[in-house]
């Protein structure tokens, strides 16, 4: 919440509501690094006069007394505060948006309880909402990392050309604040941690000093809710903080949920509220990532991992087995495809997709979502034969294909899921920087953003001195019509991939998150939504929809365009030097289903000039 008390406070939403702590807070005493004894009970004023003893929370949560990397968690508390304000304009936004990721600005480096490494924070923070509601973030937290949060939290601001607020500004609207506080709840995994305000005094703190610089521009929130008058481009900010905070212990790697919840009633200046907030979290080893705040560099240290080399040649899948034509780098291995069904940030293992002819083999599954197996298929009739080319030659023949001497096809078919965003589809990986394990392949690295990577890493391949890609695709009958408005082409480069230092993996929402660039149908729901570029027919018009049967398909590099909204901001247009992956797509993405059948073949994948 937001309150401007005179000309002095701003009262802040951290994780649910805001809360300030009084005097009779006081600061944490020092203790060494590492948990309280769990259980221990500790005396506190009941308000009346009469001294009630209040059980320290029992583990995750740790002693609100202990020193954790040198800091108390008042301290802590004071830093959580920096790093929500020296976010610049719109990634401060973010932090108000249902659903948004909590990794922005924060270090993903691995921890070991609490000594080597700050700890995670995790807030909400909302400058304009007085009432509540409910807010839901997803996060990935790195192993060994403690985790910061607070129930309930309160600041005062001091901005100079802005607002002049104090610390006793913070201790005075302090009181105020703990008297409408009605309600506090804590629960980790299910597990009640707390269900009213007495069971959180203990980690009731005074107001701690936080200092953080400022950008003095037009889309910074702060700006435009203070009507600041300075002209210094960098606002030197202070402010003082306390509230109910909460350290845990580092958790097990997999995923877990924190749930807190804050109401009161209405005591003026305050309206009546209720804060009901989620952290979904997923506990992982981030040890290839860098400082995540949407911009480069992220993943530094995977970036140097990349192969690189030119296109061999035009072709790049002569369809007569199990390994594409493309020949990789010296440095690389040959790539191949997988297909797999999921929506933004979810893979799905149900219905979303099902393979054509053959079932696959087993000794090529890796990870990459519901499906994810060989698609050479055998080729649907109708292809003009003329353009039927069995082996292409030394790069892809003999044992190398299976022995295979006629031509297949990568076909894929089943539907869509139902809600806006889920999508199903193939995708080519044109070479691999080192060999995958021979038994199992190589892997499929999530990220929370649409991108992802492998294990070994995509070679970049530079196609540049061709002018764009074709294919052959057959579409059957009974889809054609609803996969026009649901079809598109798209390719990944190093711009819109984990690991290649310019887009933000663990970003799901805004410009930056890892994504792709797309081409599609002119005038299709997904063109409208992707904001993609045209594909093109034989004779060089653009296609307005898909034919049944086989259909010569081209996109030059101009056509792969990015959408604006989602991973724009890291380029506009695919950069065909950097290529690693190409993907043939159907995307459900009307707002409400629905759910797209599609069948489809795509054969002579090849550069053209």
């Amino acid at each position: 919440m937001n309150k401007r008390l005179g000309v002095v406070l701003v009262c802040g939403l951290g994780v649910g509501f805001t809360g300030c702590g009084s005097d009779t807070g006081g600061s944490p005493g020092a203790k060494p690094d590492g948990a309280a004894d769990a259980g221990a009970d500790v005396p506190v004023d009941s308000g009346a006069g009469v001294a009630v003893d209040v059980a320290i929370m029992p583990p995750p949560v740790l002693d609100p007394n202990g020193i954790y990397d040198g800091k108390t968690v008042a301290e802590w508390g004071a830093e959580w505060l920096k790093w929500i304000y020296e976010r610049p304009g719109p990634e401060s936004l973010a932090f108000n948006t249902p659903g948004a990721t909590c990794e922005m600005g924060q270090s993903t480096a691995m921890g070991d309880g609490g000594t080597d490494a700050p700890p995670f924070f995790l807030g909400i923070w909302d400058m304009n909402n007085d009432v509540g509601g409910t807010f839901t973030q997803a996060c990935v937290v790195p192993t060994g990392r403690t985790i910061l949060f607070d129930a309930s939290a309160i600041w005062a601001d001091s901005i100079p050309g802005c607002t002049q607020g104090s610390e006793q500004d913070c201790r005075n609207v302090g009181l105020s604040w703990l008297r409408s506080v009605t309600g506090l709840e804590l629960e980790i995994d299910g597990k009640s941690y707390g269900s009213q305000v007495a069971d959180f005094a203990p980690y009731l703190t005074g107001c701690a000093h936080a200092s953080a610089a400022i950008p003095n521009t037009p889309d910074n929130p702060m700006v435009a809710f203070y009507g600041c008058t300075s002209t210094q481009s960098v606002l030197q900010y202070d402010a003082w903080v306390a509230g109910y905070w909460i350290m845990l212990a580092p958790l097990a790697p997999g995923s877990h949920t924190i749930h807190t919840r804050v109401q009161g009633l209405a005591d003026d200046p305050w309206p009546a509220y209720l804060y009901d907030v989620t952290y979904n979290l997923t506990v992982a080893d981030t040890s290839l990532l860098g400082t995540t705040d949407g911009g480069a560099p992220v993943d530094a240290n995977h970036a140097a991992s990349f192969c690189t080399g030119p296109a061999s040649g035009a072709l790049i899948d002569d369809m007569s087995g199990s390994n594409i034509s493309l020949a990789p780098p010296s440095c690389g291995s040959p790539g191949g495809w997988t297909a797999s069904a999921a929506a933004p940030g979810v893979t799905f293992s149900g219905a979303p997709g099902v393979l054509a002819t053959p079932a696959g083999d087993t000794s090529i599954v890796s990870n990459c979502g519901s499906l994810c197996q060989s698609l050479y298929s055998p080729l649907p009739a109708g292809l003009p034969s003329t353009m039927a080319s069995p082996d292409a030659g030394p790069v892809d023949s003999g044992t190398a294909d299976g022995g295979e001497s006629s031509p297949q096809a990568m076909c894929v078919a089943g539907q869509t899921g139902p809600e806006q965003y889920y999508w199903s589809g193939m995708t080519l990986t044109f070479a691999y920087s080192g060999t995958p394990p021979s038994r199992t392949g190589p892997t499929k690295v999530p990220s929370p953003s649409l991108g992802f990577t492998t294990d070994p890493p995509p070679a970049l391949i530079d196609a540049s001195q061709y002018a764009g890609i074709e294919l052959w695709l057959w579409v059957s009958p009974d889809t054609a019509t609803a996969m026009s408005t649901a079809f598109v082409v798209q390719l990944v480069d190093k711009n819109q991939l984990p690991g290649g230092g310019v887009c933000n993996p663990n970003a799901i929402s805004g410009t930056k998150p890892c994504s792709r660039a797309s081409a599609g149908i002119a005038s299709s729901t997904s063109a409208k939504s992707q904001s993609t570029g045209a594909l093109f027919a034989a004779d060089g018009s653009k296609l307005t929809s898909l034919a049944p049967g086989w259909q010569l398909v081209r996109a030059p590099w101009s056509s792969f365009v990015s959408n604006p909204s989602y991973g724009g901001g890291n380029e506009q247009s695919v950069d065909p030097r950097t290529l690693a992956f190409a993907g043939f797509v159907v995307e459900q993405d009307n707002a409400s289903g629905p759910a797209i059948p599609f069948d489809f073949c795509v054969y002579g994948l090849r550069f053209y000039k």
